[in-house]
């Protein structure tokens, strides 16, 4: 499908096209939270780890 609009030319296209696009930044911005989250969480872990042993 995202082939198929790729090697669309047609000016109908545009708003689908742009809410792809959005979809994908949408898709990313939230990958990168997930992995801001996760490793927030792994380094606080971590750290009350060593704070445990010392």
């Amino acid at each position: 499908m995202l082939f198929a609009l790729w090697n669309d030319e047609r000016a109908s296209s545009t708003l689908e096209n742009m809410l792809w696009i959005a979809l994908f930044v949408l898709g990313v911005a939230g990958a990168a939270t997930l992995l801001k989250t996760a490793t927030s969480n792994m380094a606080g872990r971590m750290a009350d780890q060593i704070n445990a042993t010392n």
